[in-house]
């Protein structure tokens, strides 16, 4: 047999085409389940935000306003470019949700040091149902879920010595990312 190793210089290509093909069927995964789904009650609310943002800051409307407001404000040209439809509001969990699939894989092979374990782990969370559920349902879930894996692979990244000051604001962009995205986002850090 050929040697199957991946964590060799010469086979990054070989790691990158493997990644790609995964997160490629993860993309498939959630553009088959993107439409046909009636939205329940937490995707209508974000759809309402979206159509109406003044709603975001105001009390006058029958909602409250909204301090994680980033997936909203996400929608709103994707609903304008594709109307108020289940793509226009569907689009950004799906794109984070097949985006977080690179993420995890970036911060398991920085955990472990071996490529074959990084896509073992983006496969597992490419074909993971929940995630993939999640993942076309029009609510910031797997938003601020690609933003901790982000915060997480920065956290580690700041664990190893020599670790540049720009990753101290990454990992604070990504934080608050993920906050903005989802408030209870906070108490994975609390």
């Amino acid at each position: 047999m050929g040697d199957l190793s991946l964590n060799t210089p010469q086979r990054p290509t070989r790691y990158l085409a493997a990644l790609l093909a995964i997160m490629l069927l993860g993309l498939a995964l959630r553009s088959y389940h993107l439409t046909g789904w009636i939205m329940d009650n937490d995707e209508s609310h974000f759809l309402i935000h979206a159509l109406r943002p003044s709603m975001l800051v105001t009390m006058q409307y029958p909602s409250y306003a909204r301090p994680d407001c980033f997936y909203v404000l996400l929608m709103i040209p994707s609903i304008k470019l594709l109307g108020p439809n289940e793509l226009g509001v569907k689009l950004w969990p799906v794109v984070f949700g097949t985006l977080s699939i690179a993420a995890i894989a970036r911060l398991v092979r920085q955990l472990t040091g071996c490529s074959r374990s990084a896509l073992w782990a983006a496969l597992v969370l490419a074909v993971f149902p929940l995630h993939v559920f999640l993942s076309t349902k029009a609510t910031p879930d797997v938003i601020a879920v690609f933003f901790l894996i982000g915060a997480l692979s920065q956290l580690t990244q700041l664990s190893r010595p020599g670790a540049r000051p720009v990753t101290f604001i990454l990992l604070g962009v990504c934080l608050a990312l993920a906050i903005w995205s989802k408030l209870s986002a906070l108490a994975v850090w609390g």
